[in-house]
C-alpha cells in the first residue's frame, strides 16, 4: 500500500456514511466501495426494479456481474429487468448480531431467492416473524431506500406463482 492511502481507497471520494433514523442509532452497514459492474443492479433497486446485465452478443444474463460473458466471453452488456417475484431457495435465521445496527433486529432472516432463469438474489426476509420462512415459499421483492442507499428484501407473496 502506498503511503497516504487508506485501505480500500482507489483515489475516489469516500461514500457518505449511512446514518440511523434516530439520534444515536447505529448506522446500517453498507460496503465502502461497490464494484462498477453492480451499478445497474444498485440503481435498479432505487427504482424498485431488479436490474441485471445481459450480454449483447449471446443474451446470457450475467449474475453476478462479470467483466466477460460467462458463455461467449463478450464484453458488452445492457441492463435488463427481472421479475420481482421468486421462490426461497435457502435461508438462515440470525439470532446473534454481528453489528450494532442488527442487534435490535434479532432474530432476522436472510433469504436466497431463485427468480428468472435460475438467477438467485440474496436479501433480508422482511416479515416480522421469521418462523414462517421456508424453502419453496413464494416471495415478492420489497425495496428499502434509506439515506440514498437501496436494499433488497423479500416478503411472502400470498398466492404467487412460482
Amino acid at each position: 500500500m502506498r503511503e497516504g492511502t487508506q485501505p480500500g481507497s482507489q483515489g475516489e471520494a469516500p461514500e457518505p456514511p449511512l446514518t440511523g433514523t434516530d439520534e444515536g442509532e447505529p448506522t446500517r452497514p453498507y460496503p465502502a466501495q461497490v464494484a462498477a459492474a453492480f451499478a445497474d443492479f444498485l440503481s435498479g433497486l432505487t427504482r424498485r426494479e431488479l436490474t441485471v446485465r445481459k450480454c449483447y452478443a449471446c443474451g446470457t444474463i450475467q449474475w453476478p456481474p462479470r467483466v466477460l460473458c460467462s458463455r461467449c466471453r463478450g464484453d458488452e452488456f445492457y441492463a435488463t429487468v427481472l421479475p420481482d417475484r421468486g421462490v426461497v431457495h435457502t435461508f438462515t435465521v440470525c439470532y446473534r448480531a454481528f453489528d450494532p445496527w442488527f442487534a435490535a433486529r434479532t432474530p432476522y432472516a436472510i433469504a436466497v431467492v431463485e427468480i428468472a432463469d435460475g438467477i438467485r438474489l440474496t436479501g433480508n426476509y422482511l416479515s416480522a416473524d421469521p418462523s414462517g420462512l421456508a424453502c419453496g415459499l413464494p416471495v415478492l421483492a420489497q425495496y428499502e431506500v434509506v439515506g440514498g442507499r437501496a436494499f433488497l428484501g423479500w416478503v411472502p407473496a400470498e398466492g404467487a406463482q412460482s
